[in-house]
């Protein structure tokens, strides 16, 4: 069984479970394909979001902030893609939260291949699985590109664990601060690339992440 085996639906921007914060776009999609749980879109949550290249530092920044969320009952949206974003998607799903999967493909697409046992799961535990690509649709640039702005749009705080520069994730970032959320980045050295991302955020007016304490509080306020 995949995620693509679960209830499916098409929600409409004048549908009561649309979710308003969409709304803040400029352009809202006017048509989501969800699988799994549609009302968790709804919900107060966060954005964690990180390199595909991941390092060790990378993954337990992940992890910090993914517990910080836990230990809040917020969901953590995500995504979907591998590095960063699977530790904190898998960090949730593993104790017991809700994760909400942003992809780049249709809904029902197991893309990428290695996560499929995370978006069954993410599906199974009352998240969900959104696009706003029809079903069946493949991995395109246009289609990552599109679903940065959903994730920006769909959380009220947004954490980059790690980023280089230039990078898309630099991107999801720029997008969620044109709408006003909330931005908190992880600081990293000044010799390591993987940083260079997440240290322009925090000089172009990011919030900086000191310790777990920094995003337990930044959580409580939402």
């Amino acid at each position: 069984m995949s995620a693509s085996d679960f209830e499916r639906y098409e929600i409409e921007i004048d549908n009561p479970l649309y979710p308003i914060a969409l709304k803040d776009m400029n352009e809202p999609p006017e048509k989501l394909y969800v699988i799994g749980n549609p009302s968790v879109l709804s919900a107060k949550s966060i954005a964690v979001t990180g390199t595909r290249r991941s390092s060790p530092y990378g993954k337990e920044a992940s992890k910090i902030v993914a517990n910080e969320a836990l230990a809040a009952f917020v969901p953590v949206i995500t995504g979907g893609a591998v590095g960063c974003e699977s530790v904190a998607a898998r960090t949730v799903l593993e104790n017991g939260g809700l994760h909400i999967a942003v992809v780049g493909t249709g809904a029902d697409v197991d893309y990428p291949s290695s996560n499929v046992d995370m978006f069954e799961l993410t599906v199974e535990t009352g998240g969900a699985i959104v696009s706003i690509s029809p079903w069946g649709k493949g991995p395109t640039r246009a289609g990552f590109a599109r679903r940065r702005k959903v994730i920006a749009a769909l959380s009220q705080m947004m954490v980059v664990v790690e980023a280089g520069f230039p990078s898309g994730v630099f991107s999801t970032a720029e997008c969620a601060m044109e709408l006003g959320r909330e931005v908190w980045a992880c600081p990293g050295g000044f010799f390591t690339p993987e940083s260079r991302g997440c240290n322009m955020l925090i000089e172009g007016g990011a919030k900086i992440i000191c310790d777990s304490s920094s995003i337990s509080r930044a959580i409580s306020s939402l």
